[in-house]
């Protein structure tokens, strides 16, 4: 019995930086509030934000030139205003088709 006790701290001894190698990359592997299994995640997240807003900067982009061409023409301003709005004039009629 003494002398397994005596083999494990002889074996503890050797090995010591090892084994407090290991129990620090578990540790900064799983436990720690900055691990790397968050930061993987929070990468993650990051990815798919970024995603997001490529997305809102296209439609704005979409939407501001949608602006320009309304503003600069008349005529494509009322077209949009009856097609899109249901707008009409004061004097006209307008009958809708369903498909």
């Amino acid at each position: 019995m003494k002398e397994n006790i005596k083999q494990k701290i002889k074996f503890l001894r050797r090995h010591w930086f090892w084994i407090a190698l290991a129990c620090f990359a578990v540790w900064a592997i799983f436990i720690d509030e900055h691990c790397l299994v968050k930061y993987w995640s929070y990468r993650r997240q990051e990815a798919v934000i970024q995603k997001q807003i490529d997305s809102y900067r296209d439609s704005i982009f979409q939407y501001e030139k949608g602006i320009e061409e309304l503003s600069g023409d008349n005529s494509r301003l009322e077209k949009f205003a009856r097609e899109k709005l249901m707008m009409k004039k004061t004097n006209e009629d307008v009958y809708l088709f369903d498909e």
